[in-house]
């Protein structure tokens, strides 16, 4: 099939005109489907690179190890000279798109007709139905129509990540058994530690697609890979990184006082899950190709992150009305971690053992003050500036009262730079965890371990 040049599109069917070895195959996978191209997409001498994922979660395509893979791809897609194919649908769609552009890749993104019509452009194909899209295999039932494709029209097929019994894997499965499939066209990538545990069940799985026909694409993750070890994977920013002089403030274990004071009011801080509050969702994507990303970050890289960039910033998430503040609790850091519960909704901590705690009276004195604890109708009521200082009273029993938190709030942004060495401290729970942020804090840091040789 070719495309003249200056037309806007170009329409094939798969079955017998894509230019592959296997273009026989194509109908018992796709059923009866047309591929149209968008202009100036020539296939002969520009061979597709399908990229698959099985996904556990939302932010794996973000995780370190996800992108060691994703980079070792796209280096082999620019050194073979072949285009970038993935579903349009695919939860890290975005991610391949944003990849192949910051890589100077081409790319080509496929959708149905009845679908994603917001994605129609110059890197679009389009599957579009003639008749019946089902498969005429049943060991082929279970995937996309999509993926599906992908994996049998690619002209080689790069499994970043396949979990063993997942719709990936069945699909990598059946393109290995055709018949006319190129030797070596379909690449598997591994974990070295998966491969050397040989009795593991992802070792297995890598094998038998190996005893199949796959390439296995193994890492060798070095001692300075990054890890999603909150302890291991933070790391110590050189002075070019931060927005403050080195400091070396002094680190300790928390004494009885700090820990039961309410002279503070304290902001706990949480693992990342998505986005940083004042970060778009390309700067994301430009921080996971550099590898500086953690899909969950946890508490501790929360922190580092408001000890680096010397603020604390305020949003209006889950408060009533539209004025952004940040939040405060007015209880002791013991009686909050005593009275913690883990919330399996969200799946995480209402509390943890990091944070920054101010003294009262520096946040008072710059517009700090209580929230209301009310009932709804009440709440209500009041005008938009005082509702963002409110707090609704419980429905009924089946909903947490949320007054025992004794919750203070600040409008706008804290700039941290403005808080004098003795009006805060830092907490951590660890000894390690302290010295790691010594050189970001401007005030001292305690630990809540009593194990002072961790």
């Amino acid at each position: 099939m070719t495309v003249e040049t200056g037309s806007t599109s170009g329409t094939i069917v798969a079955a017998t005109d894509w230019p592959v070895p296997w273009a026989a195959a194509i109908c018992d996978w796709l059923g009866e489907i047309q591929v149209e191209l968008p202009g100036g997409t020539y296939l002969e001498g520009c061979d597709l690179l399908g990229i698959m994922s099985s996904h556990d979660s939302k932010h794996e395509p973000l995780a370190a190890w996800w992108e060691l893979t994703l980079e070792s791809a796209l280096r082999y897609a620019k050194r073979s000279q072949r285009s970038v194919f993935f579903s349009a649908t695919s939860p890290y769609a975005d991610r391949l798109r944003h990849a192949c552009e910051r890589f100077g890749l081409p790319y080509l993104k496929l959708c149905r007709n009845d679908e994603m019509q917001s994605e129609r452009g110059l890197h679009t194909a389009t599957l579009r139905c003639q008749g019946n899209p089902l498969p005429n295999r049943e060991d082929l039932m279970v995937a996309r129509l999509e993926d599906r494709a992908i994996a049998i029209l690619s002209h080689q097929l790069f499994g970043l990540h396949v979990r063993q019994g997942g719709r990936i894997a069945r699909l990598v499965e059946a393109r290995l058994a055709e018949p006319m499939m190129t030797p070596g066209s379909t690449i598997v990538a591994v974990k070295d530690r998966t491969i050397r545990a040989a009795r593991t069940k992802c070792s297995q799985a890598a094998l038998c697609l190996s005893d199949r026909g796959a390439v296995l694409w193994m890492h060798h993750r070095g001692k300075d890979a990054i890890r999603s070890d909150a302890s291991i994977g933070t790391r110590v920013w050189g002075c070019d990184r931060r927005g403050i002089p080195s400091t070396w403030m002094p680190y300790g274990p928390a004494s009885s006082n700090l820990l039961n004071s309410e002279e503070f009011l304290v902001h706990f801080t949480r693992g990342r899950q998505g986005t940083w509050p004042d970060q778009s969702q390309d700067h994301v994507f430009d921080e996971a190709i550099r590898l500086e990303w953690y899909a969950l970050k946890a508490p501790l890289h929360t922190l580092q992150r408001i000890l680096s960039t010397q603020r604390l910033i305020a949003s209006s998430y889950l408060r009533r009305g539209s004025v952004r503040t940040v939040c405060f609790t007015a209880q002791s850091i013991r009686s909050m971690l005593e009275h913690r519960e883990f919330q399996s909704h969200i799946g995480r901590w209402d509390w943890e053992p990091y944070g920054i705690a101010i003294r009262r009276s520096w946040l008072a004195d710059r517009g700090a003050r209580p929230v209301r604890y009310l009932p709804g109708d009440m709440l209500s009521s009041l005008p938009i500036e005082e509702q963002a200082f409110g707090q609704p009273f419980p429905k009924d029993d089946r909903h947490r009262d949320w007054s025992i938190e004794r919750e203070w709030r600040v409008k706008d942004d804290i700039r941290l730079c403005q808080i004098p060495a003795d009006q805060a401290f830092v907490f951590v729970q660890s000894r390690s965890e302290a010295m790691i942020l010594s050189s970001l804090s401007r005030w001292p840091i305690v630990f809540l371990s009593r194990d002072n040789t961790d």
